[in-house]
């Protein structure tokens, strides 16, 4: 049987997490309820992006053709056709 102080630091442990809890969601960064762990969603905008400009920089047909099939729907497929365009054929 539990005696009554040990209950109490149960309870106090517990409501010193959850007000834990709300202190890391109310920093803006993380959504209430996750505990402060949780990442923000990723921009994928930017890795597109950041993907496109890689496939630019190896200077290859191989990999402006796989930026291409993989985002066929993009905007930036077009900026991959017009780099693909303006390299000279192997």
């Amino acid at each position: 049987m539990m005696k009554n102080g040990v209950w109490l630091g149960i309870i106090l442990a517990l409501s010193a997490a959850g007000a834990a809890e709300e202190a890391y969601a109310a920093d803006g960064k993380s959504p209430p309820g996750t505990g402060g762990i949780m990442l923000p969603p990723p921009d994928t905008e930017a890795a597109v992006r950041s993907e496109l400009d890689r496939a630019k920089a190896k200077k290859t047909r191989e990999a402006l053709e796989r930026f291409i099939r993989r985002h066929p729907g993009h905007p930036l497929v077009e900026d991959a056709k017009k780099a693909l365009n303006d390299m000279t054929p192997d």
